[in-house]
This record gives C-alpha cells, sequence and structure tokens, in this order.
C-alpha cells in the first residue's frame, strides 16, 4: 500500500511535470514500480514524453487502457497539488518506492546468502543520502 500511494503519487507529478522524468530517471526506471497497473502508466507516460508529446488523457488513453483503468489515471491526475507535490516530496516518494522494491526482494531471509544481506544494506544506505 505504501509503494502503491507513493508511485501514483510520482506518476501525478510526472504527468504534470513531463519536463522532470529524465532527472527522475536517472534515481528510478519502470522495473522497480511494484504495483503492475502503475508500472504500466509510469511506462506509457515515460514513452509519451520521449516522444515529444505532452502525458495527458488523450496521450494516455492511446495506451490501450480500459475505461476503469481511464478512470483510475484521471483521478491521479486530478489528485496533483503543486503545493504538496513539490520536486522535494517527488524525492521521498522515489525513496520510498525503492525501500519498497528492495523489501520486496527480500522474501524468504532463510535462503539469503551473506553477500546479499551486506548489497541489501548498501543498497539501504545508499537510498538514505
Amino acid at each position: 500500500m505504501r509503494a502503491a500511494v507513493a508511485e501514483e503519487m510520482l506518476i501525478s507529478y510526472v504527468i504534470n511535470n513531463p519536463d522532470k522524468l529524465e532527472e527522475i530517471l536517472k534515481k528510478i526506471n519502470s522495473d522497480c514500480i511494484i504495483t503492475k497497473f502503475n508500472q504500466r502508466v509510469f511506462k506509457c507516460v515515460e514513452k509519451i514524453v520521449s516522444e515529444g508529446k505532452e502525458p495527458n488523457l488523450t496521450t494516455l488513453s492511446g495506451c490501450d487502457f480500459s475505461m476503469e483503468e481511464i478512470g483510475r489515471i484521471t483521478k491521479m491526475i486530478c489528485s496533483y497539488n503543486p503545493s504538496i507535490i513539490t520536486s522535494e516530496s517527488a524525492e521521498e516518494y522515489i525513496k520510498t518506492i525503492l525501500e519498497e522494491n528492495q523489501k520486496n526482494k527480500v522474501k524468504n531471509v532463510d535462503n539469503i546468502s551473506e553477500v546479499e544481506v551486506k548489497d541489501y544494506i548498501k543498497s539501504l544506505k545508499n537510498i538514505k543520502k
């Protein structure tokens, strides 16, 4: 749930600030998005922006979303409030997504090697920076 909310807020930020996508992609990519629907939306937004188009309901509807899914995307777009969803909060959403992504990777601690544990701890330290 925590990741899904952060993902939706980040997507809302990117849709409303497509010029920030390149900077965001230096820190996170669509593979880091945990929820499948949000991952599809993020990929679609990324594709639209890379083509030099504006990510809006018209261009997003060309990405083969159902009417129900377009409704969910509309809710994301409408939830955008520039005084609340700032570049600083986008950084927090990215941090949350990366943290939750790491947690999601560690499923069965009984089968994790010492090297994987060290790598996981190292990745957590990098996220906090």
